[in-house]
């Protein structure tokens, strides 16, 4: 379904969860660039040119937040997704929103939802 190849800075703390979302993701074609803390991520953020970052969290979305308006801050144009491998509640939905969020998708989430959601995201 998407037909554009992007290439995803996926950035989350656990390579267990993010293993798997980056494979589907480059069996679509899609380059992908793994981050497990900010430091790595600013640093493949500097180093290349990335079309989508995806944030996965699991608790503490205050943390979380904080990464969000600092990739936001350095890299405004760049569309960020928000994965949750639990149900988020309004207010946090509404944290990530105003701290530059472009998108949400659940972790458990089948993979033409992410395909639909990666493109209405970075569109």
């Amino acid at each position: 379904m998407i037909q554009k190849k992007l290439t995803i800075l996926i950035y989350f703390k656990n390579p267990k969860i993010i293993d798997p979302l980056g494979i589907i993701l480059a069996e679509k074609g899609h380059r992908i660039m793994l981050a497990l803390n900010l430091e790595m991520a600013l640093e493949i953020m500097n180093n290349f040119r990335i079309d989508l970052i995806m944030i996965g969290t699991v608790n503490g979305t205050e943390k979380y937040v904080n990464i969000l308006k600092k990739l936001k801050e350095l890299f405004p144009i760049v569309p960020v997704m928000i994965i949750s491998g639990n149900k988020l509640k309004k207010k946090d939905y509404l944290k990530f929103l105003y701290s530059g969020a472009s998108g949400f998708i659940n972790s458990s989430s089948n993979t033409e939802d992410l395909e639909k959601t990666i493109i209405r995201v970075t569109k």
